[in-house]
């Protein structure tokens, strides 16, 4: 069904633009920055992106209350105009070439940003700021723009506004969601969740109909169907991580776009590769919803026939989808989102009647059970090839994302790429507490030492000190302080694992005895009581994400991803010792 809807969509696209041959388009619409050997970007002379904007007086200003165009006036009191038009160039030099998901048009200038979009010049510098920005400047340039896109919310008869005004908010609000950091304090309670909830609003008022045309309302059909599709692609990102289904379908007016974007002559260069880019998040949406990962609270033995299916379905998409990408646009990053389908995919074989809430962001270490893991009777080629697929899917992410130097980090948005790595790492941990854990049968499929946890740990707090180094409050480096957590929990539970192997060796009479030391149990003996215990603090903490008040709703995405150890505390002590 799939296939015709795109069939359908492509013979659409055919008849309103008149393309004869959209397989000959293909090599003309390669972008330029991709290549069968990417390289690497790096700091200039070890220091960050670029020196320190000009920065004025600190003053404040009056934000509006009404859906009149934003004033410059903060802005202009914060930041000249000469750094103004420094992160501007960033953005388009290399925030958008890291991942082209929000163009801009290519005349655009910073005096035209200015005159008619100032709420989307907000955002840019918004999305720039870190690095080049004192924290105290990008909090004073995020409150406004936070502060209007409430107000937009909030509004019930902002549905009257052009689709100029419009489109203007959407990308705002995208960019703001991609590199999303919360702010200390704003007067209206927006948190990342919301923001992405007025995109996916705004996205729907535009289109129809009309998508083949060339223009609606005076705006780029292209540029409604890639705002579209980066609204479906932050919703499916925002839903795997909380483990809810998103509240954005994939419709057919998604596969309209998709292609329109991908053949269609008014589309950007790197407009095909952003098309690969939505198919391989789609590709992980279908993954997690045939494998029931929306719903917590199903459990499914691995080698039930039911879910031999599934995985085999989900198998023949993942190849299916690696079959349609071009070669040339084959990249590390959509090599990473496969490794993410691949993960998704095999994450069940983790799986107990117990555990299925443990698998939301935040992915810390307090929501690791050395207790609740499987310990299958019999182990069976379905368990092996998950173990072995699931370790180099997880490991794979993780070697792409490490191997991005610090300005790249800092150029990507926030929240697609580290938190997947964090992701990534918290999956080899718990994959290491079912092969390694007293009691464990998987431990027959693989060695733990094999899944390199500490050394990941290792990677990951290093590049997020070097990340810190550069801008103390960065997505990045507050979301890869959390293997600061991992790689204690790991240190802690090898040092259990080694004492347990010490009492058990021979000639260890003198040893305390086994049955003194902490008990490490299957998940089948775990008491109920701890069970739902574990069950109500998951609900709390997701309804405390989503839906708190007050200063819980400024509880921004970046925090999800701390260590037990407050952010603060982290940046002001030697953090040597972990690495």
């Amino acid at each position: 069904m799939e296939l015709e809807a795109q069939v359908e969509a492509l013979t659409a696209l055919l008849q309103a633009q008149g393309i004869q041959d959209p397989a000959s388009l293909a090599e003309d619409l390669v972008p330029a920055w991709t290549g069968s050997n990417p390289r690497k970007r790096r700091l200039v002379n070890g220091g960050p992106p670029s020196a320190s904007v000009s920065v004025t007086t600190v003053q404040t200003a009056h934000t509006p209350t009404d859906l009149e165009p934003m004033t410059l006036d903060l802005l202009d009191a914060n930041i000249t105009y000469d750094g103004q038009q420094q992160l501007l160039d960033r953005y388009i030099e290399e925030q958008v070439p890291a991942l082209p998901l929000i163009p801009l048009p290519s005349d655009t200038t910073l005096d035209w940003l200015r005159a008619e979009k100032p709420m989307l010049l907000y955002a840019v510098v918004y999305a720039a700021g870190p690095g080049m920005l004192d924290v105290d400047v990008q909090e004073r340039v995020a409150l406004p723009l936070l502060d209007r896109m409430a107000r937009y919310r909030a509004r019930e008869d902002s549905g009257g506004a052009s689709a100029s005004v419009v489109m203007e908010a959407l990308l705002s609000m995208q960019i703001a969601s991609l590199w999303y950091r919360s702010p200390k304090r704003h007067v209206d309670p927006l948190n990342v969740f919301r923001l992405l909830e007025s995109a996916s609003e705004f996205a729907s008022r535009l289109g129809g109909e009309d998508m083949a045309t060339q223009s609606i309302d005076g705006i780029d059909s292209s540029e409604i169907w890639r705002s579209r599709l980066v609204s479906y692609l932050l919703g499916s990102a925002m839903a795997i991580f909380g483990r809810k289904k998103s509240a954005i379908e994939w419709t057919h007016d998604h596969n309209l776009c998709l292609v329109q974007l991908q053949y269609s002559p008014l589309s950007k260069p790197s407009d095909p590769w952003l098309s690969q880019l939505v198919r391989a998040e789609r590709l992980c949406d279908q993954v997690a919803e045939q494998m029931d990962l929306f719903k917590p609270e199903v459990y499914t033995d691995l080698t039930e026939p039911a879910m031999k299916l599934r995985v085999q379905n989900c198998r023949n998409k993942i190849l299916n989808w690696r079959m349609t990408v071009p070669r040339l646009l084959r990249t590390p990053t959509l090599l990473f989102w496969e490794h993410m389908a691949t993960v998704l995919m095999h994450e069940p074989v983790l799986y107990t009647p117990s555990n299925g809430r443990t698998w939301t962001a935040p992915y810390l270490s307090e929501t690791f059970s050395v207790t609740d893991f499987p310990a299958p009777s019999t182990v069976t080629e379905e368990h092996i090839t998950a173990i072995f697929e699931l370790t180099a899917a997880a490991q794979g992410m993780l070697e792409i994302i490490l191997a991005f130097d610090t300005r790249t980090l800092l150029a990507l948005p926030g929240l697609l790429f580290t938190p997947r790595a964090a992701y990534a790492l918290s999956i080899l941990a718990k994959l290491y507490i079912a092969v390694s854990a007293p009691g464990s049968t998987l431990g027959v499929t693989i060695d733990g030492s094999m899944l390199l946890v500490g050394e990941y740990a290792d990677k990951m707090i290093a590049a997020g000190k070097a990340c810190r180094d550069i801008d103390a409050r960065c997505v990045p480096a507050r979301i890869m302080f959390a293997a600061i957590s991992i790689k204690e929990w790991y240190l802690n539970f090898s040092g259990i694992l080694s004492e347990t192997a010490d009492v058990n060796a021979p000639g260890t009479a003198s040893l305390q005895p086994l049955n003194k030391l902490q008990p490490i149990t299957p998940f089948a003996e775990i008491p109920s009581a701890i069970d739902a215990t574990l069950d109500e603090r998951s609900n709390d903490w997701n309804a405390y994400l989503q839906y708190g008040v007050g200063d819980n709703a400024d509880f921004g995405f970046d925090m999800l991803f701390a260590g037990s150890a407050s952010y603060e505390d982290m940046c002001n002590n030697d953090i040597s010792s972990y690495l």
